[in-house]
């Protein structure tokens, strides 16, 4: 999730503790690919057209009231059609041009119900 104004992104997984480090090296992963790799075409369509369906049917869902508290929090107002409209123009240069912000070493990393030795351990896992 973002906040436009804020420059904050936020990524989140559930998952179980004995699977930490495999996920966090495969997020590694991922940025690594998006710097050297940018996604073609076909890549970005699909990935549009799957989160703006996803925007329109959470509008339906009782995760509706969440996204408006949380864009509220950040002194936006959220209109559905309007953010899956947003992400429809969304082309495969311009994940290209976000990904060059996604940086390991300029991130926080939170796990909520893991201890600081595990997070410590997470710190120096690299590629």
């Amino acid at each position: 999730m973002h906040w436009r104004l804020t420059g904050y992104l936020h990524l989140a997984a559930e998952l179980s503790r004995d699977r930490l480090a495999e996920a966090y090296v495969s997020f590694l992963k991922v940025i690594h690919d998006l710097h050297h790799r940018p996604p073609d075409a076909q890549e970005v369509h699909e990935a549009r057209e799957a989160l703006c369906m996803r925007i329109l049917a959470e509008a339906e869902g009782p995760h509706f009231t969440h996204r408006l508290g949380l864009y509220w929090l950040a002194g936006e107002l959220y209109y559905p059609a309007q953010e899956a409209r947003a992400y429809r123009d969304i082309s495969a240069h311009d994940v290209q041009m976000a990904a060059h912000f996604l940086d390991p070493n300029r991130m926080a990393l939170v796990g909520v119900g893991v201890g600081e030795e595990t997070l410590t351990q997470l710190l120096e896992v690299t590629l």
